[in-house]
């Protein structure tokens, strides 16, 4: 190369590192958005963040990590990377690359106050051993009730023997908190 032509080189070297000085390091930044292959939330609002890992500066991940994720882009249960991309595109003005092709998206459903009530009435006893408990006969109508000595723990719907007062031993099944009812 002639040395004229290594000169101008160098002076165009020299023009370029000096922009790029001047120019903020974010205008040069590169952001990675690597997919996850399934995410499971309860969450009503998910985020870019919730479904990926962001390699960024901490600022412009931050910002990215906040893009909302509008529920009609996952209402098929999949969030793909051509979904992304054009969401990306109208929140930053960011280099970004994309890795990986969808994210499927999960949804939990929050148990309600009765389905947690219930799960936790079929896990403790209602009836212990050696407590007092009223015993239902039920026949053809007609419904009995006298006191009783359980004589083995038990769940709801649980068959357990239960002591009457003539110290007869019956099988009963537990029909709520220190209730049996006998089976005849």
């Amino acid at each position: 190369m002639p040395v004229s032509r290594k000169i101008k080189y160098i002076k165009y070297c020299a023009a370029a590192a000096a922009l790029m000085m001047l120019l903020p390091a974010s205008s040069f930044a590169e952001v990675r958005i690597y997919l996850m292959s399934k995410i499971e939330t309860e969450k009503t609002v998910i985020t870019l963040g919730d479904i990926a890992a962001i390699d960024a500066q901490a600022d412009a991940a931050k910002k990215i990590a906040a893009i909302v994720i509008p529920s009609a882009v996952y209402a098929d249960l999949y969030c793909d990377r051509v979904e992304l991309e054009s969401l990306i595109k109208l929140s930053t003005d960011e280099l970004c690359y994309i890795y990986g092709t969808a994210v499927r998206v999960y949804k939990k459903i929050a148990p309600t106050v009765e389905e947690i009530a219930e799960a936790a009435a079929l896990e403790t006893p209602c009836v212990k051993n050696g407590e007092r408990v009223t015993v239902q006969v039920k026949k053809n109508g007609v419904t009995l009730e006298m006191t009783g000595n359980a004589a083995g723990d038990g769940r709801l719907d649980e068959e357990v023997p239960v002591r009457i007062r003539n110290a007869k031993i019956l099988k009963g099944r537990v029909s709520g908190k220190n209730m049996i009812e006998l089976v005849l």
